[in-house]
């Protein structure tokens, strides 16, 4: 159903406040360095900061607090966590969970830039006013990355949709940016997926979903004038962050239906170094994670699909590998 914008949409066009909780001396630079002065938590103007960043322990209790008492905030969590600890924190109102320092101060600034020129759309969401196209394409993504999809007016062309978030990227991208290419008249769906495990302690890699989703592979639709290879290290770079190499293939499924057919290419790989995930979110992914087998078979673990339990199962007993030279091009 719809999910309507709270009936305070005030526009954060001039908002410079930040709230710092804990002592974090990276995230207070990155901060000042924005150009955000800071307010002590207990500052009655606090409940209007622009972001809030919460450099702390947190079960999400004080997520839960400032997301009540500053509703249009971008509230950043600086943490290291499991899985499913990340996945509590953004279901209690996070905007981002984050370890680095470097993910937090490329957040700071989209934040800030999202401003960076006035507008007239408001957030469809959270109701954020004096938007630019260009500060609604960056805003929706970096603020609700893990909303639900839901059905609204659309701040640009008016057309309801059902999936706003999704709409707004690919039909009304700002000069200089694209959306996904559409796919009309396509007769063959092709997907690369990557079952990606960590030789130093058998942690799989797992993206973090948008849309409350869950946890899934990395991967997606192969473009068009891309190989599947190719596909496979875009996704695995947009959706997680962490550069790899491809060591084989896994499995290549074919689907026919009546009207069209779908393809997937299911590929094992391993980091091609130390990278990080990815915590920034965008429109690709809310972040990613390295999770235990033992992490992803737990009950209440959070899975888009069953394929992270199929393969990473499969990998792990040693199943066969297939090299990457039975992919071939048609000469």
């Amino acid at each position: 159903g719809s999910l309507l914008p709270t009936p305070l949409q005030i526009s954060m066009a001039a908002a410079s406040h930040a709230v710092l909780i804990g002592d974090d001396a990276a995230a207070q630079a990155a901060l000042q360095s924005a150009g955000f002065s800071l307010l002590l938590p207990t500052d009655p103007h606090a409940k209007a900061a622009l972001i809030v960043v919460i450099a702390v322990a947190d079960d999400g209790t004080a997520v839960d607090m400032w997301r009540r008492r500053a509703a249009h905030a971008f509230i950043a969590v600086v943490q290291n966590c499991t899985a499913i600890q990340r996945s509590t924190l953004y279901a209690r109102g996070a905007s981002m969970v984050t370890a680095s320092s470097d993910a937090l101060a490329a957040a700071i600034a989209r934040v800030r830039g999202q401003f960076s020129e006035a507008g007239s759309y408001t957030c469809p969401y959270c109701g954020i006013q004096a938007l630019s196209l260009e500060g609604l394409w960056v805003h929706v993504p970096l603020y609700h990355i893990d909303a639900p999809n839901i059905e609204a007016q659309c701040p640009v062309c008016r057309r309801v949709t059902d999936n706003i978030q999704v709409h707004i990227h690919n039909q009304h991208p700002p000069p200089g940016c694209h959306g996904e290419p559409p796919r009309r008249g396509q007769e063959l769906y092709a997907f690369a997926l990557v079952v990606c495990r960590r030789p130093t302690d058998g942690k799989f890699l797992l993206v973090h979903e948008f849309a409350r989703q869950g946890y899934w592979l990395p991967g997606g639709a192969v473009d068009p004038g891309e190989t599947f290879p190719e596909a496979a290290l875009r996704e695995c770079a947009e959706e997680a962050g962490v550069p790899i190499a491809l060591k084989g293939v896994l499995r290549i499924e074919h689907a026919p239906h009546d009207d069209y057919c779908r393809m997937r290419i299911i590929f094992y790989a391993e980091p091609a170094g130390d990278a990080p995930p990815k915590t920034v979110p965008d429109y690709e992914s809310a972040g990613a994670v390295w999770a235990s087998l033992d992490e992803v078979r737990a009950q209440d673990f959070p899975l888009r699909g069953r394929e992270p339990l199929v393969w990473f199962g499969y990998v792990a007993r040693g199943g066969a590998v297939h090299p990457m030279s039975i992919l071939g091009q048609e000469e």
